[in-house]
């Protein structure tokens, strides 16, 4: 019955007639319950033909019967309750008839006018005071201060706050003018339309597009916008012992930077132990192995460290990041240990009151664990005695100093609030909310809808060989040597000759051999399917937890933290004993890897001083600098007039020398596939899988470039690197 009824389009409404009347009739007449089958023939006729059936039951007298209980069976038992319910289920056969014509799907009720769905009551959306058009808070990027501002103050959308700019404004303004005019040539059929006899010019009406044109017009894309920066503000309390727990929230969120406390890191722990390769890491440790704050910046960002004048002991950091148009963040991770030090608390606030000085345009981001829970946020008043009133004072002063912005305000561990978010800039940021945390305290999650900076991501061509058509590429080859061994000789042109080989080979390569572009995202190869979905089994359970604030939720919530910190742990144990198994030694080459990339940092190049004695640490000054100094050392146009000649040499003549075919077939053979290639873009493994083929080319080649005494233009030029050798203390 529901497939038969789901074909004919009912809504829920109509089924339930069908069905209430049905059962009525079975009641009624005391007959047993319809089957299904049968139903739904009943149900199909009476929708086919409402009003004829409406007819029929007229017609046969049935409603006649119902009411002056005319009919035996009924006269006989004279039961009222069964006429009432043979009427009712006669109206409600007759009304359900009325078929859906287009049934779904539902236009939303309350449709946001930037993204066209629903506004529902479980997200933040605003409605405009003139049209009533509802729009969403997030499709608007409005931050949360600016969305709880509005709860007693009149909102007009961008339709309705807008003038409208109708034609006759600006038709308002055409100047008459008393001069005619007529085209060139009258004998143009035309010429009507470009020809005014009146004295007064039509301007009256818009031109409109004009009547024909050389090409189509172009379609213009969106511009994608701008992808959202997010900021974590992390509590670790020992990021050393939670990497599997750090690698998969980085995994979960991608954050573009992450601002930690209580690292519990030395120097004896490399940054590449922890974080990805993608990270970039500012850090200050403390010399206990305790507290500690850290930085750790995306390398699509364009940085700087911040030197701050500052007490050794304050533990902060910061740093300057370069945004679209010229502008400048900061940001800044700071600790306060839950102690009575108001000289400490001094000296922080101090480094940051330095900061602000210092960039007085920029925006400022700083984030970290202050433990302050005295001070209720909401009215930046003083309501608790844990910490001496000093204390407290003088942190709402920095605020008032700098003009920072408190942005938490949700609790963070337990009750309270302790880690913050400060900002000078509060309409910047769209979104705070809290996330599962590393330990017992929750993460501050910020996203903010400012542009920065970002470095384009280089990406590189793999070719995928073992996917490769080996048997393709050497008839290929066979072909390209045929024709070049055709039209060259030891005498022809070096330059054509280089042109044509890497022509050939290039074409060879790309039509043998599939290809795949560098991916720009890291991700953690240990992280299984099973660890991604606790990851949002522990996320769905934290959220409830905080909505409802029952204590079997936050229970539920802390089993499946625990089950999924141990699944982490478990899989980055499997991934590591798999490379450090006794099988690596068919493959030493991933197990050295995996080692040499855990025990080094790249932290860049480091300041460089120039001539005049001043220290530099901006990226392109240094660029420059490294490139002056390695374009110096080499020589320029060189007159070979000013070589001393010596005279005749005391050596004998060397005698010619004579490339053999199978000489270069030796070598291409015993080339390394793994080496790089050079500027000319040819894979070593090409040469090597194509020796056999490419011998006879290149042995023409290589011969006809030592008999003239000339290299290719390509094979002069080289990609120089610089590289940290050693580093010189004075």
């Amino acid at each position: 019955m529901y497939m038969t009824l789901s074909m004919m389009m009912f809504t829920k409404s109509h089924i339930l007639y069908l069905y209430l009347g049905i059962t009525f009739v079975s009641l009624a007449c005391k007959y047993q319950p319809v089957h299904s089958s049968s139903a739904a023939k009943s149900c199909s006729s009476i929708a086919q033909n409402p009003d004829t059936f409406k007819l029929k039951l007229i017609k046969d007298g049935v409603f006649n019967m119902a009411v002056s209980r005319k009919l035996g069976t009924f006269a006989s038992q004279k039961d009222t309750k069964a006429h009432s319910l043979l009427y009712l289920s006669l109206l409600l056969l007759a009304n359900a008839s009325d078929v859906e014509v287009n049934p779904g799907p539902r236009t939303p009720k309350y449709p946001c006018q930037i993204c066209n769905r629903a506004v529902t009551w479980k997200q933040h959306g605003v409605a405009c005071d003139d049209c009533q058009q509802w729009y969403h808070a997030d499709c608007m990027h409005m931050s949360t201060p600016i969305y709880m501002a509005l709860n007693n103050i009149s909102w007009h959308c961008v339709n309705c706050g807008m003038p409208n700019f109708s034609s006759s404004l600006f038709e308002s303004f055409v100047v008459d003018t008393a001069n005619s005019f007529s085209s060139l040539d009258e004998s143009d059929g035309n010429s009507s339309v470009l020809t005014s006899n009146s004295n007064t010019a039509s301007c009256s009406s818009s031109p409109g597009p004009p009547q024909s044109c050389s090409s189509p017009a172009s379609k213009i894309r969106a511009k994608k916008p701008a992808a959202n920066m997010k900021i974590l503000t992390v509590n670790f309390q020992s990021v050393k012992n939670k990497k599997e727990d750090l690698a998969n929230l980085i995994d979960s969120s991608q954050p573009t930077i992450i601002i930690g406390n209580e690292t519990w890191l030395n120097s004896s722990v490399y940054n590449s132990e922890i974080f990805p390769p993608n990270y970039d890491v500012i850090r200050k440790d403390r010399s206990d192995g305790y507290g500690g704050v850290l930085l750790a910046i995306s390398k699509e960002l364009i940085y700087d460290h911040v030197d701050i004048n500052v007490d050794a002991a304050a533990e902060c950091v910061f740093a300057k990041v370069s945004m679209a148009k010229n502008q400048t963040l900061i940001v800044g991770a700071a600790y306060r240990p839950p102690n009575n030090d108001a000289q400490y608390l001094d000296s922080l606030c101090s480094g940051i009151e330095a900061v602000s000085r210092q960039f007085k345009n920029a925006a400022v981001w700083i984030g970290g664990d202050i433990n302050l829970p005295d001070i209720n946020w909401a009215t930046l008043t003083i309501e608790g005695n844990q910490y001496p009133y000093s204390i407290n004072a003088r942190f709402l002063e920095l605020l008032q100093n700098c003009g920072l912005q408190q942005m938490v305000m949700f609790p963070t561990r337990g009750e309270t609030i302790l880690d913050l978010f400060l900002t000078n800039r509060p309409s910047l940021v769209n979104k705070c909310a809290p996330l599962p945390g590393l330990g017992d305290h929750d993460i501050v999650y910020t996203e903010s809808c400012t542009v920065p900076q970002r470095s384009k991501p280089v990406k590189r061509k793999i070719y995928l060989w073992k996917q490769a058509n080996i048997c393709d590429m050497k008839r290929n080859c066979l072909t390209f040597q045929l024709q070049f061994t055709s039209t060259y000789d030891v005498n022809s042109c070096v330059h054509k000759m280089w042109i044509d080989i890497q022509t050939a080979l290039i074409n060879i390569l790309d039509n043998g051999v599939p290809s795949k572009m560098s991916s720009t995202r890291i991700n953690q190869p240990w992280i299984t399917s099973k660890v991604k979905r606790l990851t949002r089994q522990k996320k769905r359970s934290f959220v409830k937890a905080r909505k409802t604030r029952k204590s079997k939720d936050f229970e539920r919530y802390r089993q499946l933290k625990k089950t999924t910190r141990s699944a982490c742990k478990s899989a980055y144990s499997e991934y590591i004993n798999n490379i450090i198994s006794p099988d690596s030694t068919a493959n030493p080459k991933r197990f050295w890897g995996f080692i040499n990339s855990k025990k080094c940092d790249n932290s860049g190049v480091s300041p460089l001083k120039a001539s005049n004695g001043v220290t530099y640490s901006d990226s392109a000054t240094k660029a420059n600098m490294l490139n002056s100094q390695f374009s110096s050392v080499f020589n320029k146009n060189e007159d070979k007039s000013s070589i001393k000649d010596k005279g005749p040499s005391p050596y004998p003549p060397m005698e010619p020398i004579v490339v053999s075919c199978e000489g270069i077939r030796k070598l291409l053979s015993d080339l390394g596939i793994h080496k790089a290639s050079g500027p000319d873009e040819v894979p070593p493994r090409l040469l090597k899988e194509l020796s056999n083929e490419l011998a006879p080319v290149l042995s023409i080649f290589f011969q006809a470039s030592i008999n003239q005494g000339i290299l290719p233009e390509e094979w002069k030029k080289a990609n120089v690197v610089p590289t940290m050798v050693s580093i010189v203390t004075s």
